[in-house]
């Protein structure tokens, strides 16, 4: 080993790690100005779904699906590539979720 690699190596060694940390809101008396974040009671549910995966959560046909979707009451889309005929109907699982909860008996929850 050399002199000058003996002296970084020891410079090295000498080095001191300093990591400062900002105080919090609340030590400094500062309140804080958003709310907590909280789960979703729908944190189980994806966004969207296709078909299957509606038929699994709702029991749901394919027809029904449409149908609704035709009369404007459920939401969806549908992926492709541009210019492609066929792709992947993608259904919004929260416009389905709003429409059970509007024909409920009783009204929404």
């Amino acid at each position: 080993m050399t002199a000058q690699e003996s002296t970084a190596k020891q410079t090295l060694t000498n080095r001191k790690v300093v990591v400062k940390v900002s105080p919090s809101p609340a030590s400094v008396g500062l309140e804080s100005t958003t709310a907590p974040v909280t789960a979703s009671s729908y944190a189980g549910f994806p966004e969207f779904a296709d078909t299957h995966g509606i038929r699994q959560l709702y029991s749901l046909s394919k027809t029904h699906l449409y149908n609704l979707l035709e009369e404007g009451k459920i939401q969806a889309c549908v992926l492709r590539r541009k210019g492609a005929v066929r792709g992947r109907r993608l259904w919004n699982v929260a416009s389905i979720r709003n429409y059970l909860y509007a024909n409920m008996e009783g009204g929404e929850v």
